[in-house]
């Protein structure tokens, strides 16, 4: 400890369970709380910043600069094999072009019935279908309830479809977020059934949930940044400047953070050659290692090379999957649809406004 608070934050975003520490990270960088890390940057000795995905680490700038730099991301897929289904990110397709196309399935319930029992996979998907949230400077939201409205209309008409068989001729694929072991599973009849048989060493195609806006985004989940007061900022940035590091990034010390939850953000890892250390019963000490194959490798460099934007996951996202989950129950009742989106517009207003 030095000055006032901590030196260092390592900090996970929203994720559900726990309270984060910085409930909207974008308001905290403008009320002045981290300090700007570009002239820190520019004498780093472990950290490659034109490795670390750029989309990504745009989300930590202000008017000041760099402020926070994002550890791990993530984003929902739906996950192909490459010979039945092949996919070119676009930073135009929207999400209505993709709902009135003849394979929607990306934005289908993740609810997956097979011989083993239902399962549900990625339920937090559908916040995805906005590029941005909120202005949180403005305490604003950057969508409207006729936003919401035409998205769970929509949705709901894709349920209906689906519970009527009409996307049955669908190739294979199943849904998952974007993380460490994502299409690694156990040899159990039950997982394969929930993966749709789709192995990890297969050659698969990466569909990403598209946008109103156009375009599909990253979620950061984890992020460091230092204290404005801190009296020791070059010791500081030493644990940043590692923590960004490809070593650190591969080792035991992510493993909390990636391991079905989200990948790392430098661009060579995950390769043969930079596999990542992922929790296992298996591997030296206890760990295992995962990486992506080759194809696999590349299909990921072509989907983060066309990030459209990136920011942090908030309870606002959760918020939007809960109301979003419920597109099909209200879809055909337009009076509680209104009522239901209104209601939950007016909670995530208060949510801003009491951060």
């Amino acid at each position: 400890m030095a000055g006032k608070g901590p030196d260092v934050f390592i900090a996970a975003c929203y994720n559900g369970e726990e309270p984060p520490l910085f409930k909207y990270p974008d308001q905290v960088m403008e009320r002045r709380t981290f300090l700007p890390l570009d002239d820190y940057i520019k004498k780093a000795q472990f950290l490659e910043w034109d490795k670390l995905t750029p989309a990504v680490m745009d989300a930590g700038k202000t008017e000041e600069g760099q402020q926070l730099l994002p550890l791990t991301y993530s984003m929902p897929l739906t996950v192909f094999r490459k010979s039945d289904f092949e996919h070119t990110p676009s930073k135009s397709l929207t999400f209505f072009d993709n709902a009135a196309s003849s394979d929607p399935v990306s934005l289908l319930s993740s609810q997956v019935h097979t011989e083993s029992g239902s399962f549900t996979l990625d339920i937090d998907r559908l916040s995805a279908v906005f590029l941005t949230l909120a202005d949180y400077e403005a305490e604003e939201l950057d969508f409207t309830e006729d936003d919401l409205i035409g998205v769970m209309e929509a949705l709901g008409a894709l349920e209906d479809k689906n519970a009527k068989g009409e996307f049955e001729g669908v190739p294979d694929h199943y849904y998952q977020n974007l993380a460490v072991g994502f299409n690694s599973y156990p040899d159990v009849k039950m997982f394969e059934d929930m993966y749709a048989g789709i192995r990890e060493k297969e050659s698969i195609s990466l569909f990403p949930i598209y946008t109103t806006q156009g375009g599909y985004c990253a979620e950061i989940t984890s992020f460091a940044a230092i204290n404005r007061n801190t009296k020791r900022a070059d010791d500081a940035f030493f644990i940043l400047d590692y923590l960004l590091s490809l070593e650190c990034q591969r080792s035991p010390i992510y493993v909390n953070l990636t391991t079905e939850q989200a990948i790392p953000t430098h661009e060579d890892a995950m390769q043969k050659r930079t596999s990542v250390t992922t929790g296992g019963s298996s591997g030296h000490g206890g760990w295992a290692e995962w990486y992506l194959k080759r194809d696999a490798f590349e299909e990921l460099c072509t989907l983060r090379d066309n990030i459209s934007h990136a920011r942090f996951r908030t309870d606002l996202d959760g918020k939007l999957v809960s109301l979003l989950g419920k597109s099909r129950l209200l879809a055909g009742n337009k009076e509680a649809l209104k009522k239901e989106v209104h209601n939950a517009y007016i909670e995530m207003q208060m949510m801003l406004a009491e951060s």
